[in-house]
């Protein structure tokens, strides 16, 4: 039983609970389906992330390819990972920042308290707070 089947431009998306051969062969129909209607997966594209504990992370096929199994993918520049955890995209975001304040710093020798308010909310805050909604910390690391 599919959950969710998610679609931008083309690229698809599809979350579900997997627990018996006959969700797996949900996996096989819209194969089937894809290649009635001549809309092809591109299974070397195709990857699969397992999650939760008592995940026995079966192996799937998708026509003629046993798609990949990963810990962790990106998509639209967000990192999901096995774990759920955020802790990547945060490094990830904090990183880009600090490169941006770097280059504010090497570039601009008028540091007015105005003019670094300015490029901060331009320029570092959108890294910071990009897709914030998805991956936003939920708890303090310690």
């Amino acid at each position: 039983m599919i959950n969710k089947l998610l679609k931008f431009a083309d690229d698809t998306k599809i979350v579900s609970k997997v627990g018996t051969a006959e969700d797996v062969k949900v996996l096989y129909k819209l194969f089937q389906w894809s290649k009635d209607w001549k809309m092809l997966y591109d299974t070397d594209k195709s990857k699969i992330i397992h999650f939760g504990f008592n995940n026995n992370e079966s192996c799937y096929v998708l026509g003629t390819s046993t798609l990949c199994t990963v810990d962790e993918e990106r998509d639209l520049e967000i990192i999901i990972d096995k774990t759920l955890k955020s802790s990547k995209q945060c490094a990830k975001a904090a990183g880009a920042a600090n490169a941006v304040l770097g280059m504010i710093k090497r570039t601009f020798l008028c540091k007015s308290k105005d003019l670094i308010s300015q490029l901060y909310k331009s320029l570092t805050r959108p890294k910071l707070e990009y897709c914030i909604q998805a991956w936003r910390p939920y708890y303090k690391k310690i």
